[in-house]
């Protein structure tokens, strides 16, 4: 059963949610078997192993429901994992889940904007995993944490989230030397909440020297962190990282324009395609989230501007389906990588219906 979680979630970091909520699913088909066995035949230390087996596998198909959007299913799962660890809490395996259950609260705080608790939680863990020495774990309870500071940006949290960044860069220095190497995921996750925040201040600025002196810094943690991504194909973060780097060299390029001359926005806007060419072997959603940020900065364009980079990317969209045969669009949940499309993709139809309404816009 652990090896079969083990494997959930490393395909859940590889965005293949099919495959890590199959391996999650007979894990739990395998305990709860068990469970019914033993409640009767077993010793009190095999079900308390079992026990800990099966509110690992909820809470692990909690994240992964989650991170596909299946909100409801997802809460009934962690919501049985917290009651197994709340009751089993003085096993320190169990305590350490509730914990972890603890964090998780945080970071869904923190994803309907509720800061405040979102705080409230993760520094409850934060201080737990301390008192443990558990440096892997305070280091994902860091980045969140400076994400929450950074977006509620209150004053002094930008000062904060770059503290807790400073802490969470000394630990993955530190990661080399320790038992278990380095977290490459969270290492990664850390270069990107740095981009971003460097990117947040720049729009903050006044002055155009401080402003390119931001994008500077967000461009070096983007190709730290691409180069991390890459190597272990970590598709959401890579999707991720090409929107910002989209946003960076659009600002970038506008900045040093002027107003003098209309700047070439193609690099910017082959980022933005890069984004989208890596949310099709992710997820639906965010697929037309990315196309919704696309028509966001085509609609204050010209007509003239607006009709040259729809002919861009409709051309590079083809170029790449061509090139590699993008999965097509699933109609629920995360891309189905295994299935191809033939000459064209069903995502390449989704990009020519918005550059139609775009064209119809101008």
């Amino acid at each position: 059963v652990r090896v079969l979680l083990k494997t959930a979630q490393a395909y859940r970091k590889l965005a293949q949610y099919t495959e890590a909520r199959r391996y999650c699913k007979q894990a739990l088909v395998i305990v709860e078997g068990m469970l019914g066995v033993f409640e009767v035949n077993g010793t009190e230390a095999e079900m308390i192993e079992l026990i800990k087996l099966k509110a690992h596998s909820d809470f692990t198909m909690g994240r992964i429901l989650w991170e596909i959007g299946n909100t409801a299913e997802a809460a009934t799962h962690f919501t049985d994992a917290l009651e197994m660890y709340i009751k089993h809490r003085e096993d320190p395996e169990m305590y350490e889940g509730l914990v972890r259950s603890v964090q998780y609260e945080g970071f869904m705080r923190f994803r309907i904007r509720e800061f405040d608790q979102a705080l409230t939680f993760l520094e409850w863990a934060e201080a737990e995993y301390r008192k443990m020495n558990n440096q892997r774990r305070v280091l994902k309870v860091l980045i969140i944490k400076a994400r929450v500071l950074r977006d509620r940006n209150n004053e002094g949290d930008i000062a904060a989230a770059r503290l807790a960044l400073d802490e969470a860069q000394q630990i993955i220095q530190a990661m080399p030397n320790s038992p278990h190497g380095v977290d490459k995921y969270a290492e990664a996750e850390c270069y990107l909440t740095l981009m971003i925040l460097e990117y947040q201040e720049h729009s903050a600025a006044q002055d155009p020297a401080e402003r390119l002196a931001h994008l500077d810094a967000a461009e070096k943690w983007y190709t730290k962190g691409m180069e991390i991504a890459l190597q272990n194909q970590y598709i959401l973060l890579l999707a991720v990282f090409e929107g910002v780097e989209g946003n960076i060299l659009f600002d970038r390029l506008t900045l040093l324009a002027r107003g003098r001359k209309k700047p070439d926005l193609e690099p910017a806007f082959t980022h933005y395609l890069e984004e989208c060419r890596w949310d099709t072997y992710y997820e639906k959603r965010r697929f037309f989230r990315s196309l919704d940020l696309l028509m966001r900065r085509l609609s204050v364009m010209s007509s003239d501007e607006v009709l040259h980079y729809v002919d861009f990317l409709r051309a590079r969209w083809i170029e790449l389906d061509h090139q590699q045969k993008l999965p097509r669009l699933a109609s629920n949940g995360p891309a189905d990588s295994s299935a191809q499309a033939g000459a064209h993709s069903e995502y390449l139809v989704d990009m020519d219906y918005f550059c139609n309404l775009m064209e119809e816009f101008s």
